[in-house]
């Protein structure tokens, strides 16, 4: 099995989501399959739990939670269950938009794995927008998605950013707004991508959703961008957009509810943005998937080398 996730809270009060996090990298990166027992013997040896009777009641509910994760995907699932063993359906290759954000979701929890991976999160942070960006396209069909395009390696100026966002709406960027915030640091405001339904007449008025994505560890204070009220000076909006967020964590089965309310608007988490597996069909591009399995194969190597030592 891959180590035992590092984080001090991990140990002393060891929550559910990062267990299953722990079972479902150790099954999937490694392409054996993991049983209850082995997931014991590591809690009794590393002290996470004192005693074998103390495990087995804290795996059952780990348990009960890997089946239910199972549920949300359906047949598309990449993991199946036979007794009380876990084991991948397919190659994390063929999975790639779940392995990419179960493989970052385990590098939040495992610090040496964490520094392992870099320090540097551009590439991790584009590919995951540009996943949310196929994964919203999929999950809202009907709807229009606008990446705002700013990232590191393709910095765009406030004032560009703004002016794609207001033509994307069909409103009017506010020029004077616009300058006052024409600074580097700006970025793009906290907005990574707006999600609208169209309708086929020009009134406004249509459902709209600004949206922020986080792919890193630092996630909880990104929960309250966008800034709404920012954008309301910068584009002459009819009213105000819904706010959302997406993350490539499981949050909804763990105890970050006190976070979850700070978006103030839709949460998509990791199962809710990959529900395209529940199809049983191939839901994203091959260039996206092409791309993340580049990103993810030197980091597999490293979680299994990691692993083995």
């Amino acid at each position: 099995m891959l180590d035992f996730p590092s984080k001090d809270a991990s140990r002393s009060d060891p929550r559910l989501d990062v267990l299953c996090d722990w079972i479902e990298a150790s099954a999937l990166f490694s392409g054996t399959p993991v049983s209850s027992v082995d997931a014991r013997e590591v809690l009794v040896e590393d002290k996470v739990c004192e005693r074998q009777d103390a495990a087995d009641d804290l795996l059952a509910d780990v348990w009960r939670l890997l089946r239910a994760r199972q549920g949300l995907l359906g047949d598309g699932s990449p993991f199946r269950f036979k007794d009380q063993h876990i084991e991948a359906a397919a190659a994390w290759t063929d999975v790639p938009e779940y392995a990419y954000c179960l493989a970052v979701s385990y590098a939040f929890w495992d610090t040496p794995t964490g520094k392992s991976f870099g320090s540097d999160y551009t590439e991790q942070g584009e590919l995951f927008e540009n996943l949310t960006q196929e994964a919203l396209a999929h999950i809202f069909p009907g709807w229009s998605v606008h990446h705002t395009g700013w990232t590191r390696t393709k910095a765009q100026k406030i004032k560009d950013v703004v002016r794609g966002v207001a033509g994307f709406l069909g409103n009017a960027a506010r020029e004077e707004a616009i300058a006052a915030w024409d600074l580097d640091e700006a970025n793009e405001a906290g907005l990574d991508m707006v999600l609208m339904r169209p309708f086929s007449d020009t009134a406004g008025f249509a459902p709209l959703y600004f949206m922020q994505c986080a792919s890193g560890g630092h996630w909880k204070p990104k929960t309250s961008e966008p800034h709404i009220k920012t954008w309301e000076k910068l584009i002459d909006l009819t009213y105000a957009p819904q706010k959302a967020f997406a993350s490539p964590l499981s949050l909804l089965d763990g105890k970050n509810k006190h976070s979850i309310l700070k978006v103030d608007g839709i949460m998509l988490d990791r199962y809710r943005l990959l529900s395209g597996y529940r199809t049983g069909k191939p839901w994203t591009s091959p260039a996206l998937r092409k791309k993340l399995v580049a990103w993810l194969k030197p980091r597999v190597k490293k979680l299994l080398k990691q692993a083995a030592s």
